[in-house]
């Protein structure tokens, strides 16, 4: 609904039946991409209508692109909006989690904290920067499961692929990990 009241904002009669065409031939598969992520209704319709607004921007380079890549374009859009969803979602509920039980946030001031605390993010771009070089293939597997905590049974689900095939992949990401990156994974580990 609030998709279609955004449509109305767009001044160019084509463009606002394009996008409206888009969303209703895929507003249900964006659905579950989504909702495979977030496990919630609202939020996956949410997400689906932030991926149709968020084409609007991009509606040039889905038009030139083929249909298969306008699809990934799509589904990625929305897998990513839906990550992001469900990071925030799980900030808060940590927050809130927090303020429930009338404990504070608490700031450090100490100089070794910082420290710590900043290598601990270097690590952790390091880390990104490692599991990305591996490709698509593993990358995707070694974020869902290791930095979403997703089980191995929702991955095969989401990624439309079986269990068997997730845990190997996980298995050769890792093996891979180790075979290119050793020398900085120990440097790492050291830390």
């Amino acid at each position: 609904m609030y998709v279609l009241l955004f449509l109305m904002m767009i001044e160019d009669e084509g463009d606002r039946s394009e996008i409206a065409q888009i969303y209703e031939e895929n507003k249900k598969k964006l659905y579950k991409v989504a909702y495979d992520i977030l496990r919630n209704h609202h939020d996956a319709e949410d997400c689906v209508q932030d991926v149709i607004i968020a084409l609007i921007d991009y509606l040039d380079k889905y038009r030139v692109a083929t249909p298969v890549h306008r699809k990934n374009m799509l589904f990625r859009m929305c897998r990513n909006i839906a990550i992001d969803k469900y990071r925030k979602t799980k900030r808060q509920l940590a927050h809130e989690q927090y303020a429930e039980e009338g404990e504070e946030w608490v700031t450090v001031d100490d100089d070794a904290f910082v420290d710590r605390w900043f290598a601990q993010q270097e690590n952790r771009r390091l880390l990104e920067d490692m599991i990305a070089s591996l490709g698509e293939t593993y990358s995707d597997v070694l974020y869902y499961f290791y930095y979403m905590e997703m089980s191995v049974e929702r991955i095969a689900r989401m990624l439309c692929i079986s269990e068997s095939l997730v845990r190997m992949r996980l298995t050769r990401a890792r093996r891979r990990l180790l075979s290119v990156w050793e020398g900085e994974l120990y440097e790492l580990r050291k830390k």
